[in-house]
């Protein structure tokens, strides 16, 4: 596992993780996806989680209403691509 921020111990939860990955350069923040992803589809955010593709490669997967219909959009976390 890798140190926590400062040499620290390891980050225990999924969360905890994600943050660090954030400070170290390796994940566009959330909230910057989301609100991009808002402006485009002019949907409601609901929620999101992070999860990872077939590769590993770690994804979020932003859940959308729009007109009553729910919608997911998977989007690369180190880059901040949709993906299709």
């Amino acid at each position: 596992p890798q140190a926590g921020p400062r040499g620290g111990p390891p980050p225990r939860t999924q969360q905890e993780r994600a943050r660090q990955a954030v400070r170290a350069g390796q994940r566009v923040p959330l909230p910057v996806v989301i609100d991009r992803l808002r402006h485009q589809t002019g949907a409601e955010y609901v929620d999101a989680r992070e999860v990872t593709d077939a590769y590993g490669r770690p994804l979020y997967l932003l859940r959308f209403r729009q007109r009553g219909r729910y919608f997911d959009v998977p989007v690369d976390a180190e880059t901040g691509q949709v993906q299709r």
